[in-house]
């Protein structure tokens, strides 16, 4: 990986940052690894590193095997024909096993992009062919469109629900609005590169999970009726046919016929 780098980069300062990098190594289960070759997964310069690698790759591939199209260790091959790219496939794993790397299985098929057929998806779009609906008298006709993938959407939504956790109940709902709409703005500014609304916020689990936080930050504190001779508090009623406590007007108050009392 260094003498890629150094086809490039001569200066001694660089070059040895970048080697102090690579052998910082990685903690895992609390024992810190330095493996031989390589970056680290999740580097701050991973990405980079991987393009500087991955450079030989483009260079070495031809255009008669299909169009690639790459980006760090992700890549498409666009290709006329099944022929064609199951020729495009095995000339990439070729090149690849000469890097000294492999295609990740779980990743690496080919798809046939067809109308009403599969899509793909790559850098957190999903691509599918589709025709237009023809609406206001337009001709129909068929394009590559993209929207965000499946796995972007649960990414999305996950970060919204820690967003609006039980962890941070504790804040003010503005500073809570406030971090939703700055990842939404980066999230929308990120995908709005399609034929499709871009506004997350439009998205029913985000009103969901915005109107749950404000809900638990503006809820009066419930009271906690702990049962006679019993160690462990129950919310509510202990009983169906037992009066409900007011907590307003109970400022440590009596008990409720002797079997109940309120806590704050």
């Amino acid at each position: 990986m260094m003498q890629a780098v150094e086809e490039r980069i001569c200066d001694q300062p660089v070059l040895k940052l970048l080697r102090a990098m690579l052998r910082a190594g990685v903690m895992e289960d609390g024992q810190v690894r330095r493996p031989d070759t390589g970056a680290a997964q999740g580097g701050v310069i991973s990405p980079v590193m991987c393009n500087v690698y991955l450079h030989r790759l483009d260079r070495a591939w031809d255009d008669g095997d299909g169009v690639l199209v790459r980006f760090a260790d992700d890549l498409v091959v666009m290709c006329w024909s099944r022929s064609q790219a199951e020729a495009a496939l095995a000339r990439l794993a070729d090149l690849l096993a000469g890097l000294g790397l492999e295609p990740k299985a779980a990743k690496t098929r080919i798809v046939h992009l067809a109308e009403g057929g599969e899509g793909v998806d790559f850098l957190g779009f999903h691509h599918r062919l589709v025709r237009s609906r023809g609406l206001t008298g337009k001709p129909r006709v068929t394009f590559l469109a993209r929207w965000p993938s499946d796995r972007a959407m649960q990414h999305a939504r996950a970060r919204i629900r820690d967003l609006t956790g039980r962890r941070r109940l504790g804040l003010w709902p503005e500073l809570i609005a406030e971090d939703i709409n700055m990842f939404l703005r980066g999230w929308a500014a990120y995908f709005k590169y399609g034929p499709f609304s871009p506004a997350a916020q439009h998205d029913p689990a985000v009103r969901a999970d915005a109107a749950r936080a404000v809900r638990q930050q503006q809820a009066p504190p419930q009271p906690q009726l702990r049962v006679a001779g019993a160690g462990r508090p129950v919310p509510g009623r202990v009983r169906p046919d037992q009066p409900v406590w007011n907590h307003r007007r109970a400022q440590g108050g009596k008990a409720l016929a002797g079997q109940a009392e309120c806590r704050r």
